[in-house]
């Protein structure tokens, strides 16, 4: 059992992410989908514009990537 920072709850640890060096986020997966819903509709333009960006610039990384996808489906 651990205690979510945000909403105080006590929940099970599988209601818990991990952070990049494997240790649980602090806050539950419910908790971080709300802030990451709320984050995303005051940035949304800033994120669509960013997207994209990202999609003119790579491309090329970006079909090799669905290539590959593809590739490791039909096996």
């Amino acid at each position: 059992m651990m205690t979510c920072k945000i909403c105080k709850l006590d929940k099970e640890l599988d209601q818990f992410n991990e952070d990049r060096k494997g240790f649980k986020r602090k806050d539950c997966k419910a908790c971080q989908g709300e802030y990451n819903r709320n984050y995303y509709l005051k940035n949304r333009e800033k994120l669509l514009a960013y997207q994209e960006d990202f999609r003119l610039n790579n491309n090329e990384q970006i079909m090799k990537a669905r290539i590959k996808k593809r590739n490791n489906e039909n096996k």
